[in-house]
């Protein structure tokens, strides 16, 4: 059963996070449209395989509750961040304007 994937999050090195069912999963590996996810919690043996952005495979049990928390303050750092490299890269465009040839 094909189900589509809840939320990507991008995370503070440029990757993405998965937000699924109240979990976070990090890109293991990933060959054209198929990837591979982990629990973001190291001993959690839960698992995620993706297909062009629909979930094929979920299996393990996570060892660990829920963490609402760490969700919200990863999807606010990850617009935070996009924030900053919007207001950036207008502050780099208009000064540009000014700088002699």
């Amino acid at each position: 059963m094909l189900r589509f994937i809840s939320d990507l999050i991008e995370n503070s090195r440029g990757g993405q996070t998965l937000v699924h069912n109240g979990y976070m999963f990090r890109l293991k590996m990933g060959k054209e449209e198929s990837r591979y996810w982990y629990c973001q919690k190291k001993d959690c043996p839960a698992r995620i395989n993706t297909k062009n952005d629909n979930i094929t495979k979920a299996s393990g049990i996570h060892n660990h509750m829920q963490d609402q928390t760490a969700i919200s303050v990863a999807e606010m750092k990850s617009n935070m961040r996009k924030r900053v490299v919007k207001v950036l890269s207008r502050f780099h465009q208009s000064s540009l304007r000014w700088l002699p040839l």
